[in-house]
């Protein structure tokens, strides 16, 4: 059974979750953070998450947040919005191609770190492929995160920073 495999079942049992990611990340050598669950108070308009609809695992995008219900409005292709829980929501890992996929330009320092860039705002790894110790600033605002995060986590610290929302448009 491959790693990805693995997740999706993994997906539907979040008291599996976190077991199957501690046991995989120690054969695997790294950390995995694929099943993360979110809380439906940390997301933003805008930010990307994987959505179970009905078995069907897929990449949204929220549209709109409901604290009360604890709901959020996912939409997942054109004219496709419907309300999850937070139980069918996952968070997307920061990786290489999360960061490419929003439009953030890889560069790869002589010292072997690596600097991704979209606009004046900077992401840096001190090594390649480590998303485990992020260092991020925007003109004098610097911040540093020394554990993994998800892909909307770095939106919604985008949104502090910037005062605008991180979505996948060119800069």
């Amino acid at each position: 059974m491959s790693y990805k495999q693995a997740v999706k079942i993994a997906f539907f049992d979040r008291k599996f979750c976190t077991a199957f990611l501690s046991l995989f990340s120690k054969l695997e050598g790294t950390i995995k953070n694929d099943c993360i669950m979110i809380k439906i108070s940390d997301l933003k308009e805008g930010d990307f998450v994987m959505v179970n609809n009905e078995g069907s695992i897929m990449e949204g995008e929220v549209t709109a947040v409901d604290n009360i219900q604890k709901m959020a409005q996912i939409s997942t292709g054109e004219n496709n919005e419907f309300w999850y829980e937070a139980e069918a929501l996952t968070a997307i890992p920061l990786s290489d191609a999360a960061l490419k996929k929003i439009n953030f330009r890889r560069e790869d320092q002589p010292d072997g770190s690596v600097k991704y860039l979209k606009g004046a705002f900077r992401v840096q790894l001190e090594k390649a492929d480590d998303f485990s110790n992020v260092s991020f600033w925007y003109r004098e605002d610097k911040r540093h995160v020394n554990q993994s995060i998800a892909l909307h986590q770095l939106q919604n610290y985008y949104l502090d920073m910037t005062k605008v929302h991180l979505t996948a448009e060119v800069i």
